[in-house]
């Protein structure tokens, strides 16, 4: 549920910058509901790392606390390093125009603090994100389209297109429905937040995949032997999939709101609070 609930931030934000719909009204809430997912897959995180196959609510809950605990000591460090050590650098790297020692830094941080969570026994995902999170103010857009491109490569080399084109349906039964729940999720609480109906639906199309942070949580889950091999791959495919309907789904989601009778594609960008 934790990894099918979360939409992909990198394909919608993208989709909506490259739209110049960032500052539309459906944008800006699908951008609210894709942050504060980003920030729930920390918590997200714990929760499955602490699920163990045959474990009873009590220890399941002891090793979340713990977990929680050894995280706060991660993250108190990184707020360390960011605000005491790590201005001595950047700003010399920015003097100097030395882009490559800018990049150079922070892959190293990166690395040090997945390195850091797994000597803490966590997920070394969770210290990369939480690093992530720290240099976010870093000069490195330029290197995004770099790290994107590696990470869904990645993705499509995780998929396994051979056990897909034997469960082909019921791959295409878990999208669809995944799909539609999704977006009709999506749309009741854009709208029960005071939204238009169109604006609803046009959130809920955008926000109906499985994002990035699904192959994380699952193979956690994976490698905690709460989750079955094939529900791995089946969860890994409707992700994938799902992604790559994404640009369709959005593109039609003009004639969708017009369809509910508030707006025209024309109008996407200043549609209605």
């Amino acid at each position: 549920g934790s990894a099918v609930a979360l939409s992909s931030t990198a394909v919608v934000i993208r989709i909506l910058m490259d739209r110049s719909e960032m500052d539309s009204a459906y944008g800006r809430a699908c951008t609210a509901i894709l942050l504060f997912q980003d920030v729930a897959v920390v918590v997200l995180l714990l929760m499955v790392g602490s699920l163990e196959a045959d474990a009873r609510l009590p220890e399941i809950a002891l090793k979340f606390l713990g977990a929680a605990a050894k995280t706060g000591i991660l993250v108190v460090t990184l707020l360390m390093l960011t605000r005491s050590v790590l201005p001595r650098f950047f700003p010399q790297a920015a003097m100097h125009r030395s882009r490559e020692h800018l990049v150079a830094l922070s892959l190293l941080i990166a690395l040090g603090s997945a390195l850091g969570a797994h000597t803490l026994g966590l997920s070394p995902t969770l210290g990369a994100f939480l690093a992530g999170m720290m240099l976010g103010e870093g000069d490195l857009i330029s290197f995004q389209a770099f790290f994107l491109t590696l990470f869904f490569t990645s993705i499509g080399m995780v998929a396994d297109f051979g056990w897909i084109a034997v469960h082909v349906f019921l791959v295409l039964a878990v999208l669809g429905a995944v799909l539609v729940i999704k977006a009709v999720v999506a749309f009741l609480v854009v709208f029960l937040f005071r939204h238009s109906a169109a604006i609803g639906m046009l959130a809920g199309l955008a926000l109906a995949n499985v994002g990035e942070f699904a192959f994380v949580l699952i193979k956690v889950a994976l490698d905690q032997g709460v989750c079955a091999p094939d529900v791995f791959k089946l969860v890994v495919a409707v992700a994938v999939f799902s992604m790559a309907l994404t640009p369709y789904l959005m593109a039609v989601a003009g004639r969708a709101a017009a369809w509910m009778g508030k707006a025209g594609p024309a109008e996407l960008g200043t549609l209605p609070e």
